[in-house]
């Protein structure tokens, strides 16, 4: 068997329209798609994306896939061998999740949580500390300087953009979604997966799942900091 990196190279080599032995859906769908699956012994399955299909990945399945890619055999494999991707933003919390900000949106731009917050100040200047001109740069300068100390030391948290707005059943590895509509926190996908029940097994890093319909929508998000 493999290491873990040339297990998914193999099998991705493997799993290609254009090998005539590659797994393949017995529903006419076509390749099956290689996941990591926290459930799976290996951490790893082929599984349909538009149906319930699922083929197991064992050391069999990786060693014939190597023999055929000239892969020498090594050592074997576990998931958590497999690269996790970035994990060091600003607002990641414990359970995987990353805190953001910019919670207003016009269309599908975030209004910066900052702007508001000097606006804000600027406005507390007007209403109730009328009668110096230095008052409204002060507050002003107020406002930003308290949303600023918040979001990077007493409640981390990153900017984030919305990048595009996908099906649950396009979702792969790697990819960044709000968990919860169009604002809030974003997760990290470790695996979507097409369930027996015809739902999209996700996990998500930190331990966090969902159970999702193939045509829910999911926004994807674009972490800056």
């Amino acid at each position: 068997m493999t290491n873990a990196t040339d297990a998914v190279r193999v099998l991705r080599v493997w799993q290609t329209p254009t090998n005539p032995v590659a797994y393949r859906c017995p529903q006419g769908h076509g390749v099956l798609g290689l996941f990591s699956d926290r459930e799976a012994d290996t951490g790893l399955i082929l599984a349909c994306a538009a149906c319930s299909h699922r083929v197991p990945v064992d050391a069999a399945t990786v060693d014939r896939a190597a023999a055929a890619a000239d892969t020498p055999p090594t050592m074997a494999f576990g998931a958590e061998e497999i690269p996790a991707g970035h994990g060091s933003w600003r607002g990641q919390l414990d359970n995987g999740l990353v805190r953001t900000h910019g919670w207003l949106l016009v269309g599908n731009r975030p209004v910066s949580s900052g702007l508001l917050s000097a606006i804000g100040g600027f406005l507390v200047s007007l209403g109730f500390l009328a009668g110096n001109a230095l008052w409204p740069v002060l507050t002003t300068a107020l406002g930003y300087g308290l949303w600023k100390l918040t979001v990077v030391r007493l409640r981390p948290a990153s900017r984030v953009r919305n990048h595009s707005l996908i099906t649950a059943r396009e979702l792969v590895e790697g990819d960044f979604v709000r968990r919860y509509g169009q604002i809030g926190p974003v997760a990290r996908v470790e695996s979507a997966t097409p369930w027996t029940d015809g739902l999209i097994a996700v996990h998500f890093t930190g331990g966090g799942q969902a159970r999702w319909e193939p045509t829910r929508q999911v926004w994807v998000a674009e972490l800056l900091d």
